[in-house]
């Protein structure tokens, strides 16, 4: 099952990742210069950055799971502006970037299908800025 998402936010969003039961990673992190981090340098990118970049996790609880990610995407590059979850409990949590208006882009929002959860978000490969859709699992693989 997924255990906890983290997101590293700046300007805009820079990662978003993944993390199972077991310590397995998906996900995608950027440096300041939009360049992809490789999954297993994601610790250390995590713990050199921390004080230049904002973290935050949402910790996923027993039985929950996350069924619908919307947010805007970012005209200058990164990941996204902005994330929101919500979890087959109603729960919620939103990740803001803090940067000038203009980075605030087009809204996307995603469901699971019924019976399932969503794993990951794919986003647009290079530098666009752009969220283009989920990854999903069955919630008995959750």
């Amino acid at each position: 099952p997924i255990k906890s998402i983290h997101v590293a936010s700046g300007w805009a969003i820079h990662g978003v990742v993944f993390e199972r039961e077991g310590g397995t990673i998906d996900g995608r992190l950027l440096e300041n210069d939009k360049s992809d981090v490789a999954p297993d340098k994601f610790d250390t990118f995590w713990a050199q950055t921390a004080s230049k970049h904002q973290h935050e996790s949402l910790d996923l609880r027993a039985n929950e799971w996350v069924v619908e990610v919307e947010g805007l995407n970012c005209p200058e590059g990164y990941l996204c502006y902005e994330l929101e979850f919500t979890t087959n409990l109603g729960r919620t949590m939103k990740f803001q970037a803090g940067g000038p208006d203009g980075w605030r882009g087009s809204a996307f929002r995603f469901l699971a299908q019924p019976g399932n959860a969503i794993c990951n978000i794919n986003f647009a490969p290079g530098n666009y800025g752009r969220c283009e859709g989920i990854e999903e699992m069955g919630v008995g693989s959750n």
